[in-house]
């Protein structure tokens, strides 16, 4: 049994919003309080969403990968835990997720950092 690995020839990033770290932390805060998780690489804080449908599968077949938005700011420092405090909700503890070392995650920063 052969096994085969295809990288990802292209990405494509239909939206991109540049904002600051707190609008980003506060952004990604769910109805309910609970904190949705925001990724880290190479000093930039994100969130990204995939097309998730169809289209995405054909797509991945080519070879081409979708981010339909992607959220970011500049964070130079990474921590695994921010804590922020709001009036709706009190304190929260949101969790950073280091992609440093994710090939498609250092291609995608490298992009934002050059916009």
């Amino acid at each position: 049994m052969e096994v085969k690995e295809e990288k990802i020839k292209e990405i494509i990033v239909h939206v991109s919003n540049k904002m600051d770290l707190k609008d980003l932390v506060l952004t990604k805060i769910r109805p309910d309080g609970r904190p949705i998780i925001i990724y880290w690489c190479d000093g930039i804080a994100y969130t990204a969403y995939v097309i998730d449908d169809k289209t995405r599968d054909e797509e991945m077949l080519k070879g081409k990968y979708h981010f339909s938005f992607v959220y970011f700011a500049e964070m130079p420092v990474f921590k695994p835990m921010i804590e922020i405090t709001t009036e709706q909700f009190g304190g929260l503890k949101i969790p950073i997720i280091d992609t440093s070392k994710m090939s498609i995650d250092k291609a995608l920063i490298s992009f934002l950092k050059r916009k």
